[in-house]
């Protein structure tokens, strides 16, 4: 009777044994679920970082952008009030109007043939 009594003991043991192994099991399953959800959090977040940065630095470009057009559209407009009202503008209408003629020969001649 001794052999049953190990026995049965033994099997008691086993099955104690592996139910403290299996609640262990899940509590490490529940700690790794937890920290890949923060890790997921964590790369979230990075990203939004990541985005926000980004964007900032397109909304820089875009506004250097901005200036530059502005400053070079200064320069075209200075340019044309020089040209329109100052010494060269006769020499340009009289150049703009030989170029108007010489494109009406360009026509009437291309129209004739």
């Amino acid at each position: 009777m001794s052999d049953i009594e190990t026995k049965s003991i033994s099997n008691r043991t086993i099955l104690i044994a592996l139910l403290i192994f299996n609640v262990i099991g899940i509590g490490l399953s529940e700690v790794q679920r937890m920290r890949l959800g923060q890790q997921s959090t964590d790369a979230v977040v990075q990203l939004q970082a990541i985005e926000r940065q980004r964007l900032a630095e397109q909304a820089a470009d875009l506004d250097r952008t901005y200036r530059l057009i502005a400053g070079i559209n200064e320069r075209v407009n200075n340019v044309e009030i020089a040209l329109q009202s100052g010494p060269l503008a006769s020499q340009i209408k009289d150049i703009h109007e030989r170029l108007m003629a010489i494109q009406i020969k360009i026509e009437a001649s291309t129209a004739a043939k």
